[in-house]
């Protein structure tokens, strides 16, 4: 069985439980989901992005990250 894409109003139906987590708008590509994590300082915010990637790994998931001082 091939896996199809879920359409816009899927996804966004599919976020709606979870706190905080968006779909970028229509015109930004390639659409993705995101969330914005805000820490005490720079520290906090490293080693929160250190643990997800050690998680991500392990689950073959890949996500892009931007950190800027305390936020991810």
């Amino acid at each position: 069985m091939k896996n199809e894409p879920l359409d816009r109003s899927a996804i966004i139906a599919g976020l709606v439980p979870l706190k905080d987590w968006q779909l970028t708008p229509e015109d930004v590509l390639p659409q993705v989901i995101e969330k914005n994590y805000t820490f005490k300082d720079f520290n906090a915010a490293f080693g929160f992005m250190g643990r997800v990637a050690l998680m991500a790994e392990r689950a073959n998931h890949h996500p892009e990250f931007h950190n800027r001082y305390r936020q991810v």
